[in-house]
């Protein structure tokens, strides 16, 4: 099973887009989920790197969720003091058997 390979426990953000001020700027926030999640976090290598930099946004890592995780792009998985936003997730097999999520890593509480 891929949950034998997770290596992390980390805290899951829901991303959540507020109403829109006089300005029509919508507040986003990001909402800590009850409990922990359980995953594979894991670099990009350089090769990976160029490779998904060509096709997606900007990426750092590749993240391995069990395919029920209700994970979205835009949501956060936070490990510490380290914030890894979530760009997209896919159903890695077609199967529905695990969920893989591409991540850019941020810094300065989510300032990339």
């Amino acid at each position: 099973m891929v949950s034998d390979f997770y290596n992390k426990t980390l805290r899951l953000e829901k991303y959540t887009l507020g109403e829109t001020d006089r300005s029509a700027a919508a507040a986003e926030t990001w909402t800590a989920t009850p409990g922990n999640l359980r995953c594979c976090l894991q670099p990009l290598n350089g090769r990976e790197l160029q490779q998904y930099n060509k096709t997606t946004a900007e990426v750092t890592h590749l993240a391995f969720f069990d395919a029920d995780q209700a994970i979205a792009a835009r949501d956060r998985l936070v490990d510490g003091a380290d914030v890894y936003e979530i760009v997209t997730v896919y159903d890695a097999s077609g199967r529905s058997h695990h969920k893989e999520g591409l991540c850019l890593k941020r810094f300065d509480n989510g300032a990339a």
